[in-house]
């Protein structure tokens, strides 16, 4: 394969990391022969996802590739580096770090110091078959890679993470790659030179990042333009504290130790990615508290069951246990931490069924990040919503009141004339462009964030919940559906394996009437909304004031206002 193709090859698998347009690696290739600046990302969206963590050996990794040649020197320079790690058969980095950051998150009280030093060695290859393989050692984690199945042992937790994604090769193999893309570019990025310097009779070429009171600095190797150290600091009371050290060398032997590593049996097991067991974990979860709870005769409920070590599930949700006499409402967050109220209101509690909708709730900003600790609220099967919901709130001290208020409606009216495509139908912003290509997943006002095209039904039900993505209000208009355009049947679960399996059967595409739905948030997003619904969709909104029964979350044994009931 000639050089321009691997790199082309290699370009593609970045797009696929980065969520880019199909023809992206063109761009990117268009644009390294233009040697253009890159520009700025302007607004990076909230995790309405769940956000990945930073191991950082990985990020260093990345970073030196990254900063060194995408983002401080000529693109040409970076498809330099490109082609010189190419021609590479084995990375090993070596170094120690003070901060130990674990893809599954810590689920004992086992503590690592940052201000210890954890040694790091890793090496990065590929076998006979040119799969992607990886072993990193940092401290009391063992992370190994082959293809595209990872492991990440961690010893002072007896607990193995076990997760499937896609392959990884020597541009694309970095965890985190596109994290650290997206937080280089930020705004805020200054660099400096730092000249050269000759080190065993290399001469190396240096590069420091200042961002937020943190440096960064790279060296690379002038005649093969390999990154070859790394080192991060911080500011602390006017003293430089380093916490992070790398150093690279390539086409060393590969020590069989290495190759040949497993990691062993442990008491804990937990699965992400696309792992098929994931599911199977969380149902066997389900499973044990109604065997437990069978056991007991007449337990109260509802009740709290608190996870042993505080375990952590990467799949979760509401679920009968086998028997269908229990339901298991998880009271968690998975990988990204503690369940707040707020995310409980949402997650949890409201539906889109008319009664629970989350346009109903109003939770004040201070209550809604009271957290609970990780555990599951179990009740008996049939339990009103309102009796389970009120025990989880009193929990952490809280309760919801009824009260009958006016609140604004918008009446969406359709002209009877406008049917467009849905692919025709594009946000009102366009998605944000850096250097030629499409950053999608970083938003601002009027810019799509769902990534997939949207029926009506997901369009209003988005901008109701985007109206309460930062806070739960209970004030921003409820639109109610009188277009008469054609609806989706409701998605039955006992009628359908899966959602594809339900879009399949429907024919769902002909109920489909825009490319994205966009991001209404903050000021400015009711106007927009109304112009770009009338616009593309021929929708207007007619505004109309209705009772509406709203749930008030506050202080338990707070003195209820007189409208309430």
């Amino acid at each position: 394969m000639s050089q321009p193709n691997k790199l082309d090859t290699r370009l593609a698998q970045l797009k696929n990391e980065l969520s880019g347009p199909p023809d992206f690696a063109q761009r990117v290739l268009s644009e390294i022969a233009s040697e253009q600046e890159p520009a700025h990302i302007q607004v990076e969206r909230p995790a309405v996802r769940s956000l990945r963590r930073l191991a950082a050996l990985a990020t260093a990794a990345a970073l030196m590739l990254a900063v060194g040649w995408w983002m401080t020197q000529p693109k040409s320079l970076y498809a330099q580096a490109v082609a010189a790690l190419q021609k590479v058969d084995v990375i090993h980095a070596t170094g120690w770090t003070t901060t130990v950051v674990r893809k599954w998150p810590l689920e004992s009280d086992a503590a690592v110091g940052d201000d210890e030093k954890h040694a790091i060695d890793a090496w990065y290859w590929s076998d006979e078959s040119r799969n992607s393989r990886a072993y990193e050692a940092m401290g009391p984690i063992t992370i190994t890679r082959d293809g595209d199945t990872l492991n990440e042992y961690q010893r002072d937790t007896n607990l193995l993470y076990v997760s499937k994604g896609q392959p990884k090769d020597y541009i694309s193999r970095f965890e985190t790659l596109s994290e650290v893309l997206r937080e280089l570019k930020a705004e805020g990025n200054s660099t400096t030179d730092l000249g050269s310097r000759e080190v065993d009779g290399r001469v190396l070429r240096g590069t420091r990042l200042d961002r937020h009171g943190k440096t960064a600095d790279y060296w690379f190797d002038a005649s093969t333009h390999l990154p070859v150290s790394y080192t991060r600091s911080h500011v602390v009371e006017g003293r430089t504290i380093t916490v992070l050290e790398l150093s690279l060398a390539y086409n060393e032997p590969l020590p069989n130790t290495v190759v040949a590593y497993a990691p062993p049996a442990t008491e804990n097991l937990r699965y992400g990615g696309q792992m098929d067991n994931v599911i199977a974990v969380w149902n066997q979860h389900v499973q044990n508290v109604g065997v437990a709870l069978q056991k007991q005769a007449n337990p109260a409920l509802p009740r709290i069951v608190a996870r042993t070590d505080q375990k952590v599930f990467s799949y979760q949700y509401t679920k009968p246990t086998p028997d269908g006499r229990f339901m298991v409402v998880p009271l968690d967050n998975g990988q990204n931490g503690e369940m707040n109220v707020g995310d409980f209101i949402r997650r949890r509690v409201s539906s889109q069924a008319e009664e629970r909708d989350l346009y109903r709730w109003r939770v004040e900003r201070e209550l809604a990040e009271r957290t609970f600790p990780r555990s599951d609220l179990v009740c008996e099967s049939g339990t009103p919503w309102q009796e389970w919901t009120s025990y989880a709130l009193g929990t952490v001290g809280l309760e919801f009141n009824t009260v009958e208020e006016e609140r604004e409606f918008w009446i969406a009216k359709h002209d009877g004339v406008s049917r467009k495509s849905y692919t025709e139908v594009n946000p009102p912003v366009p998605y944000i462009v850096q250097g030629g290509r499409e950053q999608r997943g970083l938003v601002k006002l009027g810019v799509g964030h769902l990534l997939h095209p949207v029926s009506l039904d997901q369009l209003f039900d988005d901008f109701h919940y985007l109206q309460n993505s930062t806070v739960i209000a209970g004030t921003h208009p409820i639109i109610v559906d009188q277009t008469g355009l054609p609806r989706a049947p409701e998605f039955d679960r006992s009628q359908y394996d899966s959602w594809d399996d339900y879009k399949t059967a429907v024919n769902y595409d002909q109920y489909l009437v825009a490319s994205d739905s966009p991001w209404f948030v903050d000021e400015g997003s009711l106007q927009m909304a109304r112009q770009w619904y009338e616009k593309e969709l021929g929708i207007t909104f007619e505004p109309e004031t209705r009772k509406l029964t709203t749930y008030v979350v506050r202080q338990a044994n707070e003195p209820a206002p007189a409208a309430e009931k």
